[in-house]
């Protein structure tokens, strides 16, 4: 069997079973498979097997996909920015949306970067996707990333430890830190001024659990098979936003800004609740996806 028909093939089993987008799923495994660019599959499609077993271990991963399971989760990898990361079942897998929010806090970062050290607390880090491209993107960064998984926390570290990205980061003499924490509890001594001060945060980020308890049944197969902690939101999805907002002034500086990634509908929640906790309104935005649908809120923490 050549590589073009088993990919073929591969293409059918996963359409007669209903899976979106099979025949990219079943390109891209078939690159991880024979550790091949796109460009080098398309030359090298008339040719067999290269590891000699007939493709025998990529039906296997075709199989797994088949049963539902993400191909980032067979493939032991997913892309953000560019920028390839390690993902397994004890993480979400990173999604475009999200370059939307890491995008709108780039923007900040160049507002604010005057200052020696921009201090950026991440809560949720999942994968560490965001907090990594943050400091590979940006000078003088200092990042403090938390989250309640210690499952997630060492697929977080593994990719912070990948030499394409650590040596990249420490050239931007930006500094990364992940620690077990639930939302602020492990937060005080674990970033300080080089004088040993407390200090607060200029940006506070986080795409935190936001799906509805009653409606994550109705979630695609595929997604079922991330972890539900990293998407049940609670009964009306704002559970993790409402602690975050609530406790958010003593960790913010003033003009500092807290950005989030949000479901399409819930804009209005959120903005309500930020203004909840003495945020005011002309300093609450709204950033739309690619699809058109609201996506990041932005609240600022102005000066009185």
């Amino acid at each position: 069997m050549k590589i073009y028909e088993a990919i073929a093939k591969a293409v059918k089993i996963l359409e007669e079973n209903e899976i979106e987008d099979a025949s990219l799923k079943a390109r891209y495994i078939m690159q991880d498979y024979l550790s091949k660019s796109k460009e080098e599959l398309i030359r090298d499609k008339d040719t067999f097997d290269t590891n000699g077993n007939n493709f025998y271990d990529y039906f296997e991963k075709i199989e797994m996909v088949k049963n539902n399971i993400p191909y980032e989760y067979v493939i032991g990898k997913a892309y953000f920015f560019g920028e390839e990361y390690f993902v397994n079942e004890n993480t979400l897998i990173p999604r475009l949306d999200t370059e939307i929010l890491v995008d709108e806090a780039l923007k900040k970062v160049d507002e604010i970067k005057g200052m020696k050290k921009i201090n950026i607390l991440e809560i949720g880090i999942g994968t560490g996707i965001i907090s990594i491209t943050l400091a590979l993107n940006k000078e003088n960064l200092n990042i403090l990333g938390v989250d309640i998984s210690n499952k997630a926390l060492e697929v977080a570290k593994s990719n912070l430890n990948r030499e394409d990205k650590k040596i990249r980061i420490e050239e931007k003499n930006s500094k990364i830190k992940f620690i077990n924490s639930d939302i602020y509890s492990e937060i005080l001594g674990n970033i300080k001024e080089e004088n040993e001060k407390e200090i607060k945060f200029d940006i506070i980020i986080s795409n935190p659990p936001y799906i509805k308890s009653n409606v994550m049944k109705e979630l695609n197969k595929d997604v079922l098979k991330e972890p539900y902690l990293a998407l049940d939101g609670g009964e009306d999805g704002l559970i993790f936003y409402d602690r975050i907002i609530k406790d958010s002034k003593k960790y913010l500086k003033e003009d500092g800004y807290i950005l989030f990634e949000i479901g399409y509908d819930q804009k209005e929640d959120l903005l309500k609740l930020a203004e909840k906790y003495g945020y005011e309104k002309e300093n609450l935005s709204c950033i739309r996806d690619f699809e058109n649908r609201d996506r990041v809120i932005i609240i600022k923490n102005s000066r009185k």
